[in-house]
């Protein structure tokens, strides 16, 4: 089990960015049915799992949790692996 102490205030996300002041999280299906959103500790975690060209945005962990509760996603995935087919790549990739 994670130390929640390790956990850093903010968390970088997968996000669309609309062109207003508002972002979108990207949330993921997971194999069980329930959605998650993926979050990630640092922005090199972040490309290396999703892509060079994945659109991103800093949130307070505070915030995703705010999310969770009011049944925004069921899980907060931390730090995980995208496969390789879905991730956002330069070029197309």
């Amino acid at each position: 089990m994670a130390d929640v102490d390790a956990v850093p205030p903010v968390l970088y996300v997968p996000a669309r960015h609309t062109g207003t002041a508002q972002v979108h999280l990207e949330l993921s299906a997971l194999t069980d049915g329930r959605v998650a959103a993926l979050a990630y500790t640092s922005l090199d975690r972040l490309v290396d799992a999703c892509g060079d060209a994945q659109p991103w945005a800093l949130l307070p962990v505070d915030l995703l949790n705010e999310l969770q509760a009011a049944g925004a996603f069921a899980v907060i995935a931390l730090d995980p692996e995208v496969p390789a087919g879905l991730r956002k790549e330069t070029g197309g990739a």
